[in-house]
Order: C-alpha cells, then structure tokens, then sequence
C-alpha cells in the first residue's frame, strides 16, 4: 500500500508539473501575454539515474517533463538546447526524495549545464562544460557518461550523441583514461549497461 500510495502522489506531482507548464505554455503562446512567442510543446521524457545493484552499477529511468525534442529533417540541424538542457539539468539536480529513498543516485555534478545542443537527422550534438569531466574516479566518470547518454538518446527518432566539452570532442574522461566513444548509438537491444 505504501507503494501504491507513493507511485499515486509521484503520478500527482507529474501532472500538476504538466499542468503548471500548459498554463506558461497557453500565456506565453500567440496571442498570450508573452507577447506572441511561439508556444513550447512539452513532453515526459526518460532521465536515467544510477542504481546500485552489488556489486555492480546499472541505470534506472525516471521520467520528468521537459521541452520535446525538435523535429529531425530540414536542411540544417536543429537547435536542441531546450530540450538537452532540461534533460541535464534534471541529472545534475539528482533524483527527488522517493528516488533517492529507492536508491537512485546520479554522478552527474551540479555544475554541469549544457551549453548549446543541436539535432540533425538521429544525432544530437551536445556541447557540455568543463564541470561534466572533472572529479571522481572511473567508476564516477562511467556513470555519468552513461546517464548522459542514455537520458540524450531516450526521444523517439534521437538514436546517436556526439558529445563536446568547451568545444572540443569529448575523446577521453579522466586521470586514469576512460575512452569516449566520439558519436555513441543507442544498443538496437535497449540492453541498460552494468559496470
């Protein structure tokens, strides 16, 4: 019961989060107070925290409402920073309460904010700060690897991440070389890592 009574107050806080959002949306949409910008269109979308499951880390997705994700094709990408954005923001804020009572943490630091993304075609191009690579061990490092690229690639349509730091590919993560892969795709399995 006590479950079934958190998930049902989780499920609230999501829909009075959504509802929260639609109203912003409505006023600052054509015609709204917000003086004719064009209306945001929002969705839940998977953000993926690290559990602990001995001996071994895996992910865990929680959703959270954040700008959706703009649509592929055109002849020049897309700006995706809204969307990237929230998404990072919401792993560097680490779960909520009940999240971190179940044992959810997240490696992501607090610091780390995206600073610009783009979308062409599958690929999301993510430019991140100094912030995202420094401090922690391997184990530190691969997860928030790992939650960033999973919780980048969790949209429909949105199968790769290229990720950059200050500019520059993001080839290698820290003082003891973790390898990037330059542009990481999704597992066509879905199959969530261990390490």
């Amino acid at each position: 019961m006590r479950s079934s009574r958190a998930a049902g107050l989780a499920l609230l806080a999501l829909a009075a989060a959504a509802v929260a959002v639609g109203v912003w949306v409505v006023r600052s949409g054509p015609g709204g107070v917000g003086g004719g910008r064009p209306a945001l269109s929002v969705t839940a979308a998977p953000v993926y925290l690290v559990a602990y499951d001995a001996p071994r880390f895996t992910l865990s997705p929680v959703d959270r409402v954040v700008p959706a994700p703009p649509a592929a094709g055109g002849d020049a990408p897309a700006d995706a920073t809204p969307y990237a954005r929230a998404l990072v923001a919401a792993l560097a804020r680490g779960p909520r309460a009940e999240e971190a009572a179940a044992g959810l943490a997240s490696a992501v630091p607090s610091a780390t904010e995206v600073r610009r993304a783009e979308r062409d075609g599958d690929r999301l191009r993510v430019d991140l700060p100094a912030a995202f690579v420094a401090g922690g061990g391997t184990s530190s490092m691969r997860a928030r690897l790992e939650q960033v690229r999973w919780t980048l690639t969790g949209a429909p349509g949105i199968e790769r991440v290229t990720l950059s730091v200050d500019g520059a590919p993001l080839e290698v993560m820290g003082g003891e070389g973790l390898w990037v892969d330059p542009t990481w795709r999704r597992p066509a399995g879905g199959d969530l890592p261990t390490w």
